[in-house]
């Protein structure tokens, strides 16, 4: 037998190669298939949902193949691994067994010859002068003996190590053979599914324990030790939430983040995060953010310490200003994070906004997270001046942790509330160094990055939103409410500090005070503000500024409005970069509901259209207006989106044109078929509960 090491090392070599290649391609589309929905283009509703989950059930192929590449990859591994055992004994590089053997049977005939030779010489006769020729000769003879020997064993083993090769060779793709039935029971199941019958899926169980299997290989590479051993904790556990996070509770446990495992978790790439680590990860930040002991306010100091683990080292380096720079990339987990909070807000029913004892913190701590998830994706790269010849683009810190600063604002005085304010501080300590880009106003931007949102109801946050920039404007001493003058400020939550008689904007408060505790731990800033709409009401006619006039009638409008009862909302103004708080009006904003809030206003969609034809409104009009500037809804003229989107949530909320549908008694009335209804409900209550109002008609279709 000849086995060619070379040729055969490099055709292994170029194979894994190869499956290097299509198991990364596996993984993109993996990572395409997870983040794949459709509610994402606007298709919700169970039918949706059930072709999204039936679009994900395609990734257990895409597993298969990964799982395939990589058992034919471990298969050339370990036959490259015994293929560098192999001597050659060819000058192309080869091993014959035929040749070893014959050069073995050589050394023996020589070895034999080399006896007789010492034979022959021994029994020469011996000299009476000289015998040293006689001597030489055995010498001889025994170290051709010797060397023949030696290289028998050598011969031997090259021999021994051919056939162990050849021994063993079976078992290099053992694994590869161990997956043909799962194999061609998952071809079965693709053809069935592409021709449309019903596919058995039973073999994908197989497949996912072998995934796992890849999945650790792969992972433990790229942890530490330390890391390596939370990530097989969480595993062996199921992912909880506690996994990351543990808050304190009454009975003495003590609060514990788990910083090793967020910094573990965001070195994986997409593919290899499954949606219960990602779930955990997001329910662990929801905990942080609804904390209810030692006392009802968010753990700010655990989530500003876990966001920070979210951005994970890209390697870079640089000097600017003679500061040392190290770059930063924002991790899947990050992402991922972000998508799946969005699906879970989905599911939780809205808060009571009525009732001021009620507890809404479940709903008001997802949404804030939410925010606070899509704030960090937000944080942008940015390029440095050249250093070594080279411009370099990353998310640039200080040290060898990004450096985060999260600050929120919230009222204390009802569990009711909904409005949250989040500010995020990317790295204050390089307010001064600039980057290679250049600002709208041809000035160089600061490395230093500012970010805030707000969430809650579109009615509570426009009513905070009017406050914040009452806030930053002087007035009337005499007219302030002392209420407004105050700001708690608890650092690491553990020291409150009341600031009275704050002088100045909310704007300096910020961005003077918070970038000078940079890597301090700012942990919480509580604005104490009353909700209440009275307060609204008392302070509008003495409000001069355009901006609070504006963000209070926005308020006014959403107020109550039966539209919105039913949907989450989110402002950012991440738009106006290094202005903090300067205008707050100048929102965008991100509106979340459950599919049922949405086939709701969809139906009164339909039946408005029906009243009026010519206005041809649509959900993602109404989505889209609302979104792109919820704060001037009522300044749209014409037939301008704007306009159609003001008269549609205005005719919602009006009473609605209804008369008895028949003759109808009631408490001892009666009411002849056509009589207007005396208590009709609004439009939009109207359309969406059609068989509690089952006595009316709209009076366009009572026919007379």
């Amino acid at each position: 037998m000849r086995i060619k090491i070379r040729e055969l090392n490099t055709a292994l070599a170029r194979e894994i190669t190869m499956l290097d290649h299509k198991s990364a391609e596996c993984q993109k589309w993996l990572s395409r298939f997870a983040s794949y929905d459709l509610a994402d283009f606007g298709l919700e509703g169970k039918g949706y949902s059930a072709l999204t989950a039936q679009f994900h059930c395609q990734t257990e192929f895409l597993r298969t193949q990964a799982v395939l590449f990589a058992a034919v990859k471990s298969g050339d591994e370990k036959n490259r691994a015994a293929l560098r055992q192999l001597s050659p004994t060819e000058p192309d590089g080869s091993v014959d067994t035929d040749h070893l053997e014959k050069l073995i049977s050589d050394a023996q005939q020589k070895i034999i010859q080399s006896r007789d030779m010492r034979d022959r010489a021994l029994n020469l006769p011996k000299s009476s002068q000289d015998d040293s020729f006689q001597d030489s000769l055995v010498k001889a003879a025994d170290k051709l003996a010797d060397m023949c020997n030696a290289s028998i064993l050598c011969f031997q083993k090259d021999l021994e190590k051919v056939h162990h090769y050849i021994s063993i060779s079976p078992t290099f793709y053992s694994e590869v053979e161990g997956m043909s039935r799962t194999l061609s029971r998952a071809v079965a199941a693709s053809k069935a599914m592409a021709e449309g019958k019903h596919a058995d899926m039973s073999w994908t169980s197989d497949v996912d324990n072998r995934w796992r299997a890849v999945i650790d290989k792969q992972v433990k590479k790229l942890l530490t030790k330390e890391e390596w051993d939370a990530y097989k904790k969480a595993t062996r556990n199921g992912w909880q939430s506690s996994d990351f996070y543990q808050a304190a509770d009454k009975q003495g446990r003590e609060r514990k983040n788990n910083k090793v495992l967020w910094k573990a978790m965001a070195k994986l790439p997409a593919w290899m995060l499954t949606s219960e680590m990602v779930t955990a990860a997001v329910k662990a930040f929801n905990s942080m953010a609804n904390r209810k002991y030692p006392a009802h306010k968010p753990d700010i100091a655990a989530l500003q310490e876990s966001i920070r683990s979210l951005f994970a080292s890209d390697g870079k380096q640089s000097y600017q200003g003679g500061r040392r720079l190290y770059g930063f990339k924002k991790s899947d987990l990050l992402k991922a994070m972000s998508a799946t909070s969005d699906l879970l807000i989905q599911k939780l029913d809205m808060p009571s906004t009525k009732d001021s004892h009620h507890d809404n913190s479940a709903w008001v701590s997802s949404i804030m997270v939410n925010n606070l998830l899509h704030m960090a994706e937000r944080i942008k790269p940015t390029t440095v001046s050249p250093y070594a010849n080279k411009f370099d683009t990353s998310i640039w810190g200080s040290q060898k942790e990004l450096t985060i600063n999260l600050s929120a604002f919230y009222p204390t005085n009802s569990l009711s509330a909904t409005a949250r304010l989040l500010t995020i501080l990317v790295e204050p300590s390089l307010k001064d160094i600039t980057t290679a880009d250049i600002g709208q106003k041809g000035t160089a931007k600061s490395l230093f990055q500012t970010y805030m949102g707000m969430s809650g109801t579109m009615s509570e946050i426009l009513n905070f939103a009017a406050h914040l920039q009452q806030f930053g404007k002087k007035n009337d001493k005499n007219k302030e409410d002392d209420k407004n003058k105050k700001m708690l400020v608890a650092q690491d939550a553990l020291k409150d500090v009341t600031i009275d008689n704050v002088k100045g904007s909310l704007e300096h408060f910020l961005t003077r005070l918070l970038p000078q505790s940079a890597g301090g731990g700012i942990a919480l800033l509580f604005l104490i503000q009353d909700f209440a709409s009275d307060v609204i009401d008392r302070t509008y006619n003495s409000l001069k500024g355009m901006n609070v006039i504006d963000l209070t009638d926005a308020q006014q409008i959403y107020d109550s409005n039966p539209v919105f009862k039913n949907i989450g909302v989110i402002f950012n103004y991440d738009h106006i970069p290094q202005s903090l708080f300067e205008d707050y009006t100048m929102t965008q904003a991100k509106l979340f509901m459950r599919p049922s809030a949405k086939a709701d206003i969809e139906s009164v969609i339909k039946a408005y259209n029906k009243l009026f034809p010519k206005a041809k409104f649509s959900f993602r009009m109404l989505k889209n207006t609302v979104e792109s500037d919820p704060v001037n809804i009522q300044r749209g003229t014409g037939g301008s989106d704007l306009k159609k989107t003001y008269d549609f949530i205005a005719w919602c909320r009006q009473d609605a044109d209804l008369v008895y549908k028949n003759d109808y008694s009631e408490d001892g009335n009666f009411y002849e078929a056509g009589t207007p209804a005396k208590r009709p409900p609004s439009n939009y209550d109207y359309f969406t509960e059609l068989r509690k109002y089952q006595e009316f008609i709209p009076e366009s279709d009572f026919k007379r």
